[in-house]
């Protein structure tokens, strides 16, 4: 539950000058408090492990719940531990095992975990959105209690969770505080770092100070007392228990007030002599100090129980270097730190190169305790030895022994009393060997040269021949096969230069011959309505830009005639059949092949696109109406027409001509008419085209003129003459294209026009409607304009 500000790998050799005891619980770290190791191998922990009545395992299932994962970050709460992994998984411990915390998990929508805390009733996790997430944001009790309300729509950098409470630093630098009974601390601004304690908290702020608040029994939470303790040192990190609090400062050093402070700090001070701490803890009246030579030193001044944390630590983690240290309310956690050793030449494995006996070898190796032997033998003949730095890494230029003979040999690192070994090819001049070619032999492909094991150090250059005969270009160690390379053979030239040796070219066998590829296929699907007068496509993707694809159509799996191109139109022909399409890619030097889609629907009949149709003609006796199309209106084309008239909604009988002849008994009904419309493959459909009203006479109309020169910006004007009295008219412009008809907008009932630019190449024309109440109208139509100029 407590943790320091500070996180280094660190290996615990336990020791203390104060009285020591069973270490019970700690409280939540802040959020720098991420493991910073790369090498971290397991999670051990040691404490209440249950009994009669309260049957938790949760330390003895920390293996189990690690498993192969590398793990980011650790947290001890109540009686569970929980681990983060590198996939951001969260793993909880329990009696049977362990367990996915999926109600972390499913809260994170594609951010990462930065930090993971656990108190003693709450679990928390900082994401890398800066949000806060809890295991049980809505819980009515304990640290988790008002979450959601204190913690919405914020954006946080720290948090800790204590007993029954959590602190957490806003990106504004004040605090936030939710649970049970919350210990305060939200008037303090320039926050820079917390730490949750059993009853209380700490706080420093951008001027050094550390402030307590919350529970002050034993003076732990005092700023006086903190301030006494820390005797304007620069603090780098804090550590809460619930007897005494402390202080990392920046010198290294560590120093504690509360419950017997000036103890600790003394018998701290003593046990780290002239290293330095790098990071602490603290549960109860327990303190953690890790020191920067990788041991963690620990104070406690308890004597409840006959154990001592010496001999559990050690037990633990067996010369292991220690990643992080945390604890909780009955038991502490620690992630080890595996060591790590490599050995090379040349910046190759060993296993790549040989050696000779005026070369070195890298031997680099992390995770060892700081201040402890090693040695290096050669076949078991010690030839260096020393003591591991405090940053428990080495790295060193191991020189080869003069003494040994070409062959192989073992070098071994042995550090505490562990072992690490690799096997030494020692040549006795620049080794050459004959390399191969791995890799598939055809086109399209990509071939590696394998030099095989020269002398570290060597430097080299490639050269790949086609039939003997060097390529250009071909320099690399590795080379993809073109189409020139089809039935060819294939080789490559490796030299090898080394200083103090003359250069050495070694070529490999040649090849068979290399085969044609093979086209990795793409995919194909038909797109587009499968009705018929559609056109669909057949649409293709992931196909390599070498190939080149052609396509044929099918109708119920029988090629279809010509239709050979990405897109087809659907015929007619095709109704209730199905449609499919092959395409075939080719390439040279590559085997050819197919791909097929199969459209999942029939082929449907086409629905016809209706023109627009009007009546022409003065509805009165004696009159011909006509059915007219507009030609500018869009119609599916190589439809039939046939046509049917009406009188008052009912059909009349053999009026099927789009034409009619109004007589007498049509006076004063409505007549207007339909065109019914078919074609083969599609549904057929109708337009209704709306008629009139049927009078005595028409009305007599005027005279109608249209004078002017039709040129860009000149005047046109329609001239009504001779109108007799009570009938009127309406002008209307127009202007003719081909076929092309356009009313003119904005021209209604005036008299006069204005040639615009857009007019060009057009011929201009009047239509005038006479009517009069009580009589048929009639349309006149003025010659048309030459073409504007």
């Amino acid at each position: 539950m407590s943790s320091s500000f500070i996180r280094r790998g660190a290996t615990i050799a336990v020791t203390s000058t104060v009285t020591l005891g069973l270490v019970a619980a700690g409280l939540a770290a802040p959020a720098q408090a991420i493991i910073e190791s790369d090498n971290v191998g397991s999670v051990v922990g040691y404490g209440y492990e249950g009994d009669e009545n309260y049957n938790w395992k949760s330390i003895s299932n920390l293996p189990v719940a690690v498993g192969d994962h590398e793990v980011k970050d650790i947290a001890a709460g109540n009686l569970q531990s929980y681990i983060l992994t590198e996939d951001d998984n969260v793993v909880s411990t329990s009696a049977s095992g362990y367990y996915n915390v999926w109600t972390l998990t499913e809260q994170l929508n594609g951010r990462s975990i930065v930090d993971l805390e656990a108190g003693y009733s709450g679990t928390f996790a900082l994401l890398s959105d800066g949000s806060l997430i809890s295991e049980s944001p809505n819980a009515p009790y304990g640290a988790s209690a008002g979450f959601t309300a204190a913690t919405q729509g914020k954006q946080f950098t720290q948090v800790s969770a204590g007993r029954h409470y959590a602190i957490a630093i806003r990106d504004d630098a004040t605090i936030t505080t939710w649970g049970t009974n919350p210990v305060g601390g939200t008037e303090l601004t320039d926050v820079e770092l917390i730490d949750a304690g059993y009853g209380y908290g700490l706080a420093l702020t951008g001027d050094g100070v550390v402030h307590g608040f919350g529970d002050n029994g034993w003076d732990q939470s005092s700023d006086a007392a903190a301030a006494a303790a820390i005797d304007g040192g620069d603090v780098v990190g804090l550590a809460a228990g619930q007897t005494v609090s402390s202080a990392l400062l920046d010198d290294g050093s560590v120093v504690a007030w509360g419950n017997h402070g000036s103890d600790y700090t003394t018998a701290i001070a003593e046990a780290l002599g002239s290293h330095k701490a790098v990071a602490i803890e603290s549960i109860y009246s327990e303190i953690y100090v890790t020191v920067d030579d990788g041991r963690v030193l620990a104070f406690d001044l308890n004597e409840n129980t006959a154990g001592t944390i010496v001999e559990d630590v050690e037990a633990l983690t067996a010369g292991h270097r220690v990643a992080q240290v945390v604890s909780g309310e009955f038991h502490t956690l620690f992630a080890l730190e595996d060591p790590t050793v490599s050995f090379s030449a040349g910046g190759d494995s060993l296993d790549d190169v040989t050696v000779t006996t005026a070369d070195s070898i890298d031997l680099d190796a992390t995770g060892f305790l700081g201040d402890v032997d090693y040695t290096i033998s050669w076949d078991g003949t010690v030839a260096t030895s020393g003591t591991t730095p405090a940053s428990g890494v080495i790295s060193l230029d191991v020189d080869v022994p003069d003494t040994l003979a070409a062959g192989i040999h073992t070098v071994v690192l042995t550090v505490d009393g562990q072992s690490f070994d690799a096997s030494v090819t020692v040549s006795a001049g620049l080794t050459a060997p004959t390399p191969t070619i791995s890799g598939t032999k055809k086109v399209g492909s990509e071939l590696t040269a394998v030099k095989g094991k020269w002398t570290a150090g060597t430097t080299f250059a490639y050269s790949w021949l086609r039939n003997g005969k060097a390529i250009s270009g071909a320099t690399s160690s590795k080379y993809t096969l073109t189409p020139t390379d089809l039935g060819k053979t294939l080789q490559v030239k490796v030299t090898g230069t080394k200083s103090g040796s003359a250069a050495v070219s070694k070529t490999s066998a040649k090849t068979a011959k290399i085969a044609a590829g093979a086209i990795v296929k793409g995919w194909v699907e038909i797109y587009g309505n499968t009705q018929v007068g559609r056109t669909v496509t057949a649409d293709t993707g992931d196909w390599a830009s070498n190939v080149t694809l052609s396509y044929q159509w099918y109708a119920n799996n029988k090629a279809i005639s010509k239709a050979t191109k990405k897109t087809y139109v659907i015929p007619a022909g095709l109704v209730d059949k199905t449609l499919s399409v092959r395409v075939n890619a080719r390439a040279a030097g590559y085997v050819s092949t197919s791909s097929y889609a199969v459209s999942s629907w029939f082929v449907d009949r086409g629905y016809i696109d209706l023109g627009s149709y009007y009546l022409t003609g003065s509805p009165a006796v004696g009159k011909t109406l006509t059915i007219t199309r507009d030609a500018a209106s869009t119609e599916t084309a190589s439809v039939t027409r046939t046509y049917q008239w009406f009188v008052n909604g009912e059909p009349v009988q053999g009026a099927t001509k789009s034409t009619f002849k109004l007589t007498s008994r049509h006076v004063g009904k409505y007549v207007d008419a339909r065109v019914y419309i078919a074609r083969a493959g599609y549904y057929p459909d109708y337009n209704s085209v709306w008629g009139g009203q049927v009078f005595e006479k028409s009305v007599t109309p005027g005279k109608v003129a249209l004078t002017g020169t039709a040129k860009v910006g000149n005047v046109l004007s329609a001239t009504v003459s001779a109108v007799p009295a009570g009938v009127e008219y309406d002008i209307l412009w127009y202007k003719k294209n081909g076929s092309t008809v356009t009313e003119i907008n904005g021209t209604y009932g005036q008299s006069t026009y204005t040639v615009q630019a857009a007019d060009k190449g057009y011929q201009i024309y009047n239509e005038v409607y006479f009517y009069k109440s009580g009589f048929a109208y009639v349309l006149v139509k003025t010659p048309l304009t030459k073409k504007v100029v």
